[in-house]
């Protein structure tokens, strides 16, 4: 468990460092979803250039577990290409499995 928004964002930030040497000439991102009480449900990084972003691989792990979570990321581009998640703007996905919050630094 998290104590504060901040622990979490500071959590996405050190598996974002995980991408390096990786995923330029996009940045290193990195993303975590929690439930209400801050309790870890998933996280992920964009692992590879021209592969799923960081927050497209943290819903997949997650699942159903989504349904009111927060998801906390360290970079938010515009849009996730429906190729990657079948669906056209990053809100429009998060809306659709019913997290609460989006939260970017």
């Amino acid at each position: 468990m998290f104590s504060t928004d901040i622990d979490v964002m500071q959590r996405a930030i050190r598996i974002a460092r995980t991408g390096h040497g990786l995923v330029e000439p996009n940045p290193m991102v990195g993303a975590v979803i929690v439930d209400g009480e801050r309790n870890l449900i998933a996280e992920g990084y964009h692992q590879k250039f021209g592969e799923a972003h960081a927050e497209i691989n943290a819903i997949r792990l997650a699942g159903k577990a989504t349904r009111g979570a927060d998801l906390f990321v360290t970079l938010a581009t515009l849009v996730v290409t429906s190729r990657q998640a079948g669906r056209g703007s990053r809100d429009d996905l998060v809306n659709h499995k019913n997290m609460a919050n989006y939260k970017r630094k």
